[in-house]
């Protein structure tokens, strides 16, 4: 389901100054060839624009490839 910039946008300021990035609601990752955020493409860019130093996120998949992109 698509939705508009607009509403992303609306999403990303939301969690900009309500989400608490503290560990209790991680980013979901799974790596194969290549990453792929399951979950958690606006708590990331949230943090991305409030520049979050660190971002908690639970990491599945090839722990190999994952470590080669700094993902552990």
């Amino acid at each position: 389901l698509a939705y508009p910039l607009e509403m992303h946008a609306v999403r990303i300021l939301w969690l900009m100054e309500d989400w608490q990035n503290d560990g209790s609601d991680p980013l979901d990752i799974e790596v194969y060839q290549g990453v792929i955020l399951h979950d958690g493409n606006h708590r990331l860019m949230a943090a991305m624009f409030r520049g979050d130093g660190v971002v908690y996120a639970e990491v599945g998949g090839m722990m190999d490839e994952a470590r080669e992109y700094g993902l552990i």
